[in-house]
């Protein structure tokens, strides 16, 4: 399964033997005079270079202090990435229904309950929140703008049963992702995005109304959330079977489960080097066409109804 997941970044063994070939050569070691104004010149350049990086790397809060996570690089906008499952809009459509929309929440006082937008909107404080968005892949895009409810004021108002230990997110097209307990009520600025920054619905392609958990990387919100069961057990997601981890902690770099590490690091490995070599256009194409082929292997093998439940 991870094979076809190598396929799907969209990069070859060439690419990586050319490029080890060229990086891993044993050139004849010599010795380098530090005082040399030649040598001065160049850590003099480094230093501008990495002061300018640190400087990118302001979060949200303007907090000067606040530098990108480990491993990560910051985008000029947010990344689209998507699977290329086409939504059937006859049967999920928020950008029609406007308030109507509603969100089945299973688990809770009652068995489920149906929320509406309407509902949300009327009963909790809608906020305007700038979050960071964290990609597994190793981008960032700091500042976006949301309009919509923190999750605890929502969790309080749909009461789910206290013996609930994971969020498990269903999508309109069938991608699921789970979010433990500890981490959706550790983090203050867990958040119900129903809109951008300047209160319209998120476009089609960053997935309507959906969970944003900033203190976790990006495959823990799920497009076109159309449901959320408040399970007393965990359950992985479609991430969580190919390999990424658990938690997906961005703080702790929580990125891929110790099974699959190596070789998820070896294809990220690989990926990167499109952006390095040819630049971030180049990068961000080698992304979007991966994860339509990693679409295309979904649909064939149906990975989106693969379920491996563990109960702790």
């Amino acid at each position: 399964m991870l094979f076809l997941v190598g396929i799907a970044v969209s990069v070859t063994a060439a690419f990586a033997a050319l490029f080890y070939i060229r990086s891993n050569g044993h050139p004849t070691p010599t010795k380098i005079d530090l005082n040399a104004s030649s040598v001065q010149k160049e850590i003099s350049i480094k230093k501008k270079l990495q002061e300018r990086h640190q400087s990118r790397g302001k979060t949200a809060s303007g907090n000067p202090d606040a530098k990108l996570p480990v491993g990560q690089f910051a985008a000029k906008s947010w990344v689209v990435l998507d699977l290329g499952i086409q939504i059937d809009l006859s049967k999920y459509d928020p950008w029609k229904q406007g308030d109507d929309f509603a969100l089945r929440v299973c688990g809770v006082e009652g068995g489920q309950k149906d929320v509406t937008v309407g509902e949300i909107k009327e009963q909790l404080k809608v906020r305007t929140e700038n979050m960071d968005w964290h990609c597994v892949t190793g981008w960032s895009t700091l500042g976006l703008h949301f309009k919509g409810v923190r999750m605890a004021d929502f969790i309080e108002l749909v009461k789910p049963q206290e013996n609930w230990v994971c969020l498990w997110q269903v999508s309109a097209d069938g991608y699921t992702t789970p979010i433990m307990r500890e981490d959706l009520e550790s983090d203050p600025d867990a958040f119900i995005a129903l809109f951008d920054g300047e209160g319209k619905l998120l476009p089609l392609e960053h997935g309507g109304i959906r969970l944003v958990t900033p203190s976790l990387f990006g495959w823990k919100s799920a497009k076109y959330l159309i449901e959320l069961h408040f399970l007393p057990y965990y359950r992985k997601g479609f991430w969580e079977n190919l390999g990424c981890h658990k938690r997906g902690r961005v703080k702790f770099n929580e990125r891929w489960d110790a099974k699959s590490e190596g070789v998820w690091k070896w294809l990220i490995w690989m990926g990167d080097q499109y952006r390095i070599l040819f630049g971030p256009r180049v990068y961000y194409f080698n992304m979007w066409a991966g994860a339509k082929v990693l679409g295309w292997f979904t649909r064939l093998f149906h990975l989106f109804t693969t379920e491996d439940e563990k109960r702790n």
